[in-house]
């Protein structure tokens, strides 16, 4: 199944993935913005969460409600965005189990960071798919 995501704005001006991005049907966020920024992109959210159910117009949107990857051992204080129109969930948990390169390492840009995940050989991300919340 296709699915869309909640991105960083930049990713939209990166090279190539900015056309997958788009092609995916992408929501593009801006980190750090100001508090009426914040509920415009809640707002932005709740929209599309209602036309995925409604019409199915767009791909389901994948929200990462942390807004970041952890060190694994701990869960960080969830944003609002994909719980505040009480639509339906589904929560998937990402477990990662690496060797040298962490995904957490948000001090590394990020196209170096996926090109060193990827050459990696001791890089797996099991998913966990949870039952829908309503």
């Amino acid at each position: 199944m296709r699915t869309a995501f909640a991105s960083k704005k930049n990713f939209r001006d990166f090279p190539i993935f900015g056309i997958l991005v788009k092609a995916l049907g992408c929501l593009f966020i801006s980190r750090g913005a100001s508090a009426d920024k914040r509920d415009q992109i809640v707002e932005q959210i709740g929209e599309r969460q209602q036309t995925v159910e409604l019409t199915g117009k767009y791909p389901p949107i994948c929200i990462f409600p942390e807004g970041g990857t952890s060190n694994g051992h701990y869960i960080l204080p969830l944003k609002r965005g994909a719980f505040a129109h009480l639509r339906a969930v589904k929560p998937i948990i990402l477990k990662y189990s690496y060797g040298t390169v962490s995904p957490a390492w948000d001090v590394a840009p990020f196209l170096p960071l996926v090109i060193m995940m990827l050459s990696l050989f001791d890089f797996k991300c099991e998913v966990i798919e949870l039952p829908t919340f309503i």
